[in-house]
């Protein structure tokens, strides 16, 4: 009585695997087995590294395609936005952050010969934000609005306040999500 055990199952296949292949060396079975899953798991690994590829140039393309497919809905906008675009490109890196900064602050008030800043950009100090604040005011990008209120002694308390200008809000939003 012969019984179908696992190891008697394995034995079989291995016989008829020598048989069709038609070799008896150990050895050379071994490297055909290597030989096809190294094919084999080398063409599963292509595949889905092209496959990864694929995605990425789509999602770049699906970015790009957004980007060029919402358009500005008029020329004045237009015109606000390469305005702003060559502003930013002309006055570096730290205007970005300085606008982001103002972005999430609304409004930033420097009162002049005081010592107590409004919240300033990390990394920043009072002097470099005010004056890319004053370039962006030459450039109508932001406003600045100056003020003199009674100090309660001799001298008055005079400064300015800063916020982007209404009618560059969209396009310096644009610019900002841009990540320029």
């Amino acid at each position: 009585m012969n019984r179908r055990t696992p190891r008697n199952v394995m034995l079989e296949w291995a016989k008829a695997i020598h048989e069709a292949i038609g070799i008896e060396s150990p050895r050379a079975f071994v490297a055909v087995f290597a030989i096809l899953g190294f094919f084999l798991f080398g063409c599963a690994g292509w595949l889905i590294d092209r496959g990864y590829r694929v995605k990425l140039k789509e999602q770049a393309a699906r970015i790009t395609t957004q980007a060029v497919s919402d358009p500005l809905p008029n020329r004045i906008e237009q015109d606000n936005y390469k305005t702003a675009k060559t502003a930013l490109l002309e006055l570096g890196p730290d205007v970005v952050t300085v606008l982001k900064h103002l972005r999430n602050h609304s409004t930033l008030t420097f009162n002049d010969g005081s010592h107590v800043f409004p919240p300033l950009p990390q990394g920043m100090d009072a002097k470099h934000t005010r004056t890319i604040l004053d370039a962006c005011a030459e450039r109508n990008l932001v406003t600045r609005e100056l003020f003199s209120r009674a100090s309660g002694g001799v001298a008055p308390i005079t400064g300015c306040t800063y916020k982007i200008a209404d009618g560059m809000k969209a396009a310096i939003e644009r610019l900002l999500n841009e990540n320029l």
